[in-house]
């Protein structure tokens, strides 16, 4: 059995199985559209939202933890001859600093999420506060925690479902009392070796996220439950958080 990093070894799929929520470009592209300055997107991936928020004219800043999937975001820049508006940082979300700060930073497609601990949480945060001037916006993206999903997963207790290529089959495991959830990949490569690639979130609720935003300096804007503008319920697909560092 061999594990590999569903962002290292895979990168170059990540894009073909993965879309990100409908209608999530489109807002973030409204959401800049009157702003004027530099936009940093932690958790940028392969570019899907900042080479066309690059393309609509913004200067960006992209970091990622990943180098395979930065290294794939460069491509993609060249590709869409945007280079000279889009730059790409490897580093990692709790422990990163701008040499100038911007006036916007998103945290897309549930990055936030991969913060397992409270005291990660606030220290990406806190980055993000001081990534951005008086004033600036913060856009962040979570899943809604569905509990009847959580309490269908722990009955479940780690059933492999089939799925197609390249993965064989995936399973969910969770753990309420932590908040975490972690999804496990399987592969069986042409000469019967299992592989596999895991990763896991910490969900959470809405309160609490107003908490520590708050805890960490923001003041709370808008809460939506869907990239449509829709307000926030128990049955949203999503939490969409806008939150502004003070003193602008």
């Amino acid at each position: 059995m061999a594990r590999i990093d569903y962002y290292t070894t895979y990168a170059h799929l990540y894009d073909r199985f993965y879309s990100g929520p409908q209608g999530d470009l489109a807002f973030y592209q409204e959401l800049v559209e009157d702003i004027d300055g530099l936009i940093v997107e932690v958790g940028v991936g392969t570019g899907r939202i900042a080479i066309p928020l690059a393309l609509q004219g913004k200067q960006v800043v992209g970091l990622d933890a990943s180098h395979e999937m930065l290294t794939l975001a460069r491509g993609k820049a060249i590709e869409a001859g945007v280079t000279n508006r889009l730059g790409l940082v490897q580093c990692e979300m709790a422990r990163f600093g701008l040499r100038r700060p911007g006036v916007g930073v998103l945290l897309t497609a549930c990055t936030f999420l991969y913060n397992l601990t409270t005291d990660a949480q606030l220290a990406t945060l806190r980055c993000c506060y001081e990534a951005l001037l008086p004033g600036g916006l913060a856009a962040i993206h979570l899943f809604n925690p569905d509990l009847a999903l959580i309490a269908e997963g722990l009955n479940q207790d780690g059933e492999w479902h089939p799925m197609s290529h390249p993965w064989s089959a995936y399973q969910s495991r969770y753990w309420p009392m932590q908040q975490l959830t972690t999804t496990r990949y399987r592969r069986e490569t042409p000469g019967g070796r299992a592989e596999y690639a895991e990763f896991t979130l910490r969900w959470v609720y809405r309160h609490e996220m107003e908490h520590l935003l708050v805890r960490s300096g923001f003041e709370v804007r808008d809460v939506y439950g869907d990239f449509d503008g829709s307000r926030l319920t128990e049955d949203s697909p999503s939490q969409i958080w806008i939150a502004q560092r003070r003193g602008a």
